[in-house]
């Protein structure tokens, strides 16, 4: 219920009105105030006490202990403030703010202190400040305190803004400007208090009166309201639509009754909101009005208003507040007078409509919403033998229909049942006629009346659609069942006689084309069922348009003549468009009742196979003339009766020379008695026999063929033809020849592949066996092949292969087997070798042979053979074990230094094998992303600098968990595997470096180079390019680490490619320097700008005098020659104060930092503080 004075918000929820909350705001308003006024004069007297502490220092600690307990006061007074309170000194820099401040605008503890207090204020309020200003301040860099200090009193409503810059509310704000008691200018206070919430809920209270005014006025249903007093504070438009009444002349009055009475009286919102009891309600309205008993009283009635002229429905309610009390009450008033008008329609409706259903012919009966008989019509009473009267207001309907009591379909759809209830009772036999309503109709034979009957039930709806009744109609169709049944059974009979014949298509059809019957033999020609023809016109159906005239003439004729047509050949068209031929023909048969009545059938059979048959023989005589392969055809005796055009071309003979004779004339002499036999045999078990065969042409030119040999059998399985089909294979035979060149022999060298190596293997292998002798497999890789492909050109590398193939060939005997697999990689086989000694002697003739240089055009260049071997029978006995031995004993011969051979050898190989498995399962590792760089930082230990880092890479092991490097990387750095890992390790470093340098982090990582890796070519250039793609990052963060021993190998090569390198701006480092044992020429030579001085010297410098004079050798051998030096195993502060000493400042080791993951390096690099005896450390004089 609705009042003036009341809004709802939710269900039981409501909120003072708008005058009561304008009261509380003002109310609101004058605390704020005299809070504002408490907290300036509290803040004016804190002044004074601090003026008072600095005067009388004499006694500061009497004076100390009331500042704690003034302050301890002020602290908690500013602590229970709702309001934020803000102190700044003269400059706007914010000194203090209660907890109030910091929770209302977001901020954590003290995080206000020392920011400009203008941060608080939106940027359009500033600005509106700060235009207002003058050119020259007066007092204050801030805009907001130079706004206060020119004002007299501060007093504004404005937002302010949270730590985030978004608005944290709408505040009242008040400022103070105070003063030192010098009358110096100190600063302001600003009070704030944010009545956010205060304007959502006023504007909440106008948008709800508002809402509540729209709703009232919008509704259609005339209502009003009145207040305690019975004034009128509500009187709607439909109100005044109704009644005529405007509700300025109404609203505020007691004059509610005048449009409904001629005489003041109380009307029954009067009633209700007085709370009257049920004798007075009475007293006035009689039993016309009743009470709904709702848990809050709603009275409501009808009547006629002779004022108005019209029937009124009338509710009335009252309106309560949130404690229950009566504070308003209200009530509608509807026009019902045409509702009563149709009413009394309906009943006079209701009248005419049982005169017509009495006065029906059908048979039909309606119950009511409770299943009672509501009408039994005349023709009820005639078909049943049973009275209206004593049906009427029974449920007994079902009796003359069955022998005890069940529903009956009129009552299941009342119910609207499911249809499966529906089934349940009545089969299939019912059915729904209507799918959008539930009209169910049905037939069935009732051994109650002995009549056939068919039925309808359909529900009745009123105007809102729901079923309040239900009507059935019941005809009796016992005349027209007993028809259909007798010429159900002459269908059938007809029907069989017809269904008989399937291959002949029967259509009965009516003198004007329409088609009556339809068998399924035309079902199966044209494609359409019986329901889909029947009634439609036959010639539209399947005769095609360009034929239709000639045909409906035909059918005139056939009808006008009433004689049957004799058959011809036509092209009918089926369902899918497609043509059929057939042999049509017309009968025209009397019917049976009558002679002078006939009917009309159209008979065809379907030609579709014979056409298909005289087609096929048609193409058979076209292949067999056009065949590109020779035919022949024999008689059972194989005497030749035809061959083809492609016979005569092969063999030369013509047609008329070869009919009569056999193919015996056609013989190469090639193939003994005993093939000709087997070929008959196999052609006799199976009836067909393919195969090669060389024949003979009639030039006397033997050639060969493939030739396939196929018996024809009769119905009876008899042998009556032989047919031949052959092709000359005499440019395959060719090509053949050429191919097994090519698959057995290396198109470079001219060698055996590994094919005829497999084959030759395998003999060698037997006769060895078989004479009890050595045979020896030798697997060769030649050594730097790759380099001099590299520099030279595929060119050059295909003329030093075919040299190094010459040269085995020549070291080898000729029984002797020299193959070539592939790539640098060859095989030598040894046989008939009566000693090991003996083979060994060929494998150094081998390797002398190969050392010699090799002339490339005008270069010339030097390779060496990595030879491994393995003998039989000592070594293997089958051909894949030798082999694959002899290749394990090559990778030993590559392990031990290449330009050797290498015996294969169990244990050796056991090794070998492990080696080989760690190194695939590092290359899987690899691939899998089991790898990561650990970094450990180096440290400028005379200040204290992070300098930089080593990457140093970690394998993630998933079982055995994370390994150094030296589970790993021995096996790597002898491996093709070196270039990739290496490459792995360049590209995470660069782009770790480009992660840190995004978080403000720049920090130069080393990384460590093998010698493979160093050695390829266009090292340089792989650098260049992950530069490239790092772009983020600077060439001199990165430095690369060599060993120094690695360098002395070769020291050339490395300077030019250490150059290359410097000229991109990447930094290079000798590392574990002094272990190489380098002339002081290799180390002016090589242009790496840092030396590290081996950890190994570092770790005992403490204890042993050699190792100290080592470390202080290399510090000045750097120093001499202008390097940088970096000290390796620092691993106490000792170690590190004693460098110091020496002269050495950049260090590294576990004093320091352990290798750690990436993510921990920015948080380390952060926290690193030097010891303190490093800090103290002077640096002695050499």
């Amino acid at each position: 219920m609705i009042s003036s004075g009341l809004i709802p918000l939710e269900q039981g929820q409501v909120i003072p009105s708008r005058d009561q909350l304008l009261e509380e705001i003002a109310a609101l308003r004058r605390i704020v105030a005299n809070r504002d006024n408490t907290l300036l004069s509290l803040t004016r007297r804190m002044d004074r006490v601090i003026e008072e502490v600095r005067a009388e220092r004499d006694r500061l600690d009497k004076v100390v202990k009331r500042e704690q307990k003034l302050s301890e006061l002020v602290r908690r007074v500013l602590a229970s403030m709702r309001d934020a309170l803000i102190v700044t000194d003269p400059e706007g820099v914010i000194v203090q703010a209660n907890a109030a401040t910091y929770r209302e605008l977001g901020y954590g503890p003290d995080a206000l202190l020392g920011i400009m207090v203008d941060v608080l204020l939106p940027p359009e309020v500033l600005a509106a400040y700060e235009r207002a200003l003058p050119v020259r301040r007066v007092v204050s860099a801030s805009v907001w305190v130079e706004t206060i200090a020119g004002r007299r009193s501060y007093l504004e409503e404005h937002e302010l803004l949270n730590r985030a810059g978004r608005v944290a509310g709408i505040f009242r704000v008040g400022a103070e400007i105070f003063h030192s008691a010098q009358g110096k200018f100190e600063g302001v206070v600003i009070t704030a208090s944010n009545f956010t919430q205060r304007i959502a809920v006023e504007q909440a209270l106008v948008e709800s009166e508002t809402r509540l005014q729209s709703m009232l006025d919008g509704s259609p249903i005339p209502l009003f309201v009145i207040d305690l007093e019975h004034r009128i504070t509500h009187w709607n438009q439909a109100c005044e639509a109704m009644t005529g009444m405007p509700a300025a002349e109404m609203i505020g009055t007691r004059n509610h009754w005048r449009p409904f009475y001629d005489s003041p009286r109380p009307c029954l919102v009067d009633v209700v909101l007085e709370g009257a009891d049920s004798s007075e309600v009475m007293r006035y309205y009689g039993s016309s009005v009743r009470d709904q008993g709702l848990s809050g009283r709603i009275l409501e009635g009808e009547g006629y208003f002779p004022r108005l002229g019209k029937s009124i429905f009338f509710t009335a309610t009252s309106i309560r507040d949130s404690q229950g009390k009566i504070v308003a009450a209200m009530e509608s008033v509807q026009d019902f007078t045409q509702r009563k008008e149709a009413e009394r329609a309906l009943a006079e409706s209701e009248t005419r409509l049982r005169n017509i259903l009495d006065g029906s012919p059908i048979p039909l009966f309606v119950i009511d919403g409770n299943h009672r008989l509501t009408h039994w019509n005349r023709a009820c009473e005639v078909m049943t033998g049973v009275s209206a009267e004593r049906m009427m207001g029974t449920r007994d309907y079902w009796q003359p229909f069955y022998d005890s009591p069940r529903p009956c379909l009129i009552d299941m759809v009342l119910e609207g049942v499911d249809p499966k209830e529906i089934e349940r009772y009545y089969g299939a036999s019912v059915h729904n006629r209507i799918l959008s309503e539930l009209v169910y109709e049905g037939e069935g034979y009732y051994p109650t009346v002995q009549k056939w009957l068919s039925f309808t039930a359909a529900p009745i709806r009123d105007s809102q659609g729901h079923i309040v009744a239900a009507m059935e109609t019941v005809q009796d169709i016992t005349e027209r069942k007993e028809a259909e049944e007798a010429l159900r059974r002459s269908e059938t009979r007809f029907r069989s006689l017809f269904e008989e014949v399937p291959s002949v298509a029967i259509q009965g059809y009516g003198p004007d084309g329409t088609i009556r019957y339809w068998n399924k033999a035309s079902e199966n020609l044209y494609g359409y069922t019986a329901g889909e023809v029947i009634g439609q016109g036959l010639l539209e159906l399947i005769v095609p348009p360009k034929m239709r005239e000639r045909a409906f003439d035909a059918i005139r004729s056939i009808v006008t003549s009433r004689k049957s047509r004799p058959a011809e050949e036509l092209q009918l068209m089926r369902k899918d468009g497609s043509l059929v031929t057939v042999l049509s023909s017309h009968a025209v048969i009397p019917t049976l009742d009558s002679k002078s009545e006939v009917e009309f059938y159209r008979l065809d059979v379907d030609l579709s196979e014979l056409k298909r048959a005289q087609e096929r023989l048609r193409l058979a005589a076209s292949v067999f003339e056009h065949a590109h392969e020779g035919i022949m055809i024999t008689d059972a005796a194989g005497t030749i009766i035809d061959v083809n055009k492609t016979f005569v071309e092969i063999t030369g003979y013509s047609r008329e020379e070869v009919i009569g004779h056999n193919p015996r004339l056609l013989k190469s002499g090639r193939h003994d008695a005993a093939f000709y036999a087997h070929l008959w045999q196999i052609i006799a078990e199976h009836g067909y026999w393919h195969g090669e065969i060389w024949n003979r042409r009639k030039s006397g030119q033997v050639y060969p063929e493939i030739t396939s040999i196929s018996a024809v059998h009769n119905a009876k399985g008899v042998i009556i033809h032989y047919v031949g089909l052959f092709a000359d294979i005499s440019v395959l035979k060719e090509s053949q020849q050429r191919l097994e060149k090519m698959a057995y022999y290396d198109p470079l060298t001219r060698l055996p592949n590994r094919a005829l190596l497999a084959d030759r293997l395998q003999l060698a292998l037997s006769k060895a066996q078989r004479e009890q002798r050595i045979l020896a497999a030798c697997y060769l890789d030649l050594d730097g092949f790759k380099p001099i492909n590299d520099t030279w050109g595929h060119a050059a590398g295909d003329d030093l292969l075919i040299q190094v193939a010459q040269r085995l060939q020549s070291c080898v005997r000729d029984n002797d087997t020299v193959a070539r697999l592939g790539g640098d990689e060859f095989v030598v086989l040894l046989d008939d070798l009566h000693t090991l000694d003996e083979g060994e002697r060929a494998l150094q003739r081998i390797l002398e042979a190969l050392s010699a240089p090799f002339a490339l055009g005008a270069a010339t260049v030097t390779v060496s053979a990595s030879v491994g071997a393995a003998f039989f029978p000592s070594d293997g006995t089958d051909p894949d074990t030798l082999l694959r031995h002899a290749d394990q004993a090559m990778y030993s011969a590559k392990q031990g230094g290449r330009n050797c051979y290498h015996l294969f050898d169990s244990e050796h190989n056991r090794r070998a094998q492990t080696h080989r498995e760690l190194l695939e399962r590092v290359g899987q590792g690899l691939v899998a992303g089991e790898f990561c760089l650990y970094y450990q930082p180096k440290v400028d230990i005379r200040c204290g600098k992070v300098i930089g880092a080593e990457a140093l890479i970690r394998w993630r092991h998933p079982e055995q968990g994370i390994l150094p490097p030296d589970a790993f990387i021995a096996v790597v750095e002898n491996s093709d595997l070196a270039q990739t890992v290496g490459d792995w390790v360049l590209g995470t470093a660069m782009k770790q470096m480009a992660v840190w340098a995004a978080e403000g982090l720049t920090l130069p990582v080393s990384v460590n180079i093998s010698a493979r890796h160093l050695q390829q070519p266009d090292f340089a250039a792989r650098v260049q390019a992950l530069l490239a793609h790092h772009s983020s990052i600077q060439p001199e963060w990165l430095e690369l680490e060599i060993l120094e021993t690695t360098a002395l190998d070769e020291i050339e090569q490395f300077s030019r490619i250490i150059a290359d390198c410097r000229q991109l701006g990447v930094r290079f480092a000798l590392d574990d320097f002094g272990t190489g044992y380098c002339s002081l020429t290799y180390l002016r030579h090589l242009p790496a700008q840092i030396l590290k001085i081996d950890q190994s010297f570092i770790r005992n410098m403490l204890d042993s005098p050699d190792d100290l004079a080592i470390v202080r050798g290399v510090i000045g051998l750097s120093s001499a020659f202008k390097r940088d030096i970096i000290a390796e195993g620092v691993e106490t502060i000792e170690h590190g104060v004693l460098l110091l000493q020496l002269g050495c400042d950049y260090a590294q080791g576990y004093a320091i930092a352990r290798p750690m993951p990436a993510e921990e390096v920015p948080g380390w690099v952060r926290a690193w503080r030097n010891p303190e005896e490093w800090n103290g450390s002077r640096r002695h004089s050499r």
